[in-house]
């Protein structure tokens, strides 16, 4: 998982080949016109992770990573885009670990959930709420290159 989300802070026109995907602030996906974005403030982007420091670097006053970064550090290292659900408690379970690891105090369970929904759709499962478009990395899988 090599994407981050960037949350729109002022309109711009983008070219589309630069983005991922685009999430209206309403929710629903954008689609390009003639090949390009119009961006409006409180959209969503998803754009690779180089991309993503570039915008933050050149345009700070117009974009900004939505979540915390050490989140993305934890999605890139162990959680990949699936179509499944994963369990958001046991995906709590895995980042208090990782985070363990790395000798960092972990984000409480409450907080990480709080991040976690405003990246991802929750849905309610048999075992409880449930992350939807995100799975966790099998023990000695590699990342995917990008």
């Amino acid at each position: 998982m090599k994407t981050r989300k960037l949350l729109v802070r002022k309109p711009i026109a983008i070219e589309a080949f630069k983005l991922e995907r685009v999430w209206s602030k309403e929710g629903g996906i954008v689609e390009p016109f003639e090949g390009i974005y119009a961006l409006r403030q409180g959209d969503v982007v998803e754009v690779t992770s180089s991309r993503a420091n570039q915008l933050l670097a050149t345009s700070p006053e117009t974009f900004a990573l939505k979540g915390k970064e050490e989140l993305w550090e934890f999605l890139d290292a162990c959680c990949e885009e699936d179509e499944g659900e994963v369990e958001l408690s046991r995906l709590w379970e895995e980042y208090r670990s990782w985070a363990e690891d790395r000798r960092e105090p972990p984000m409480s369970k409450e907080v990480l959930e709080k991040e976690l929904s405003g990246l991802f759709e929750v849905v309610e499962s048999e075992k409880g709420p449930s992350l939807r478009g995100l799975r966790l990395r099998e023990e000695g899988e590699a990342n995917s290159p990008t």
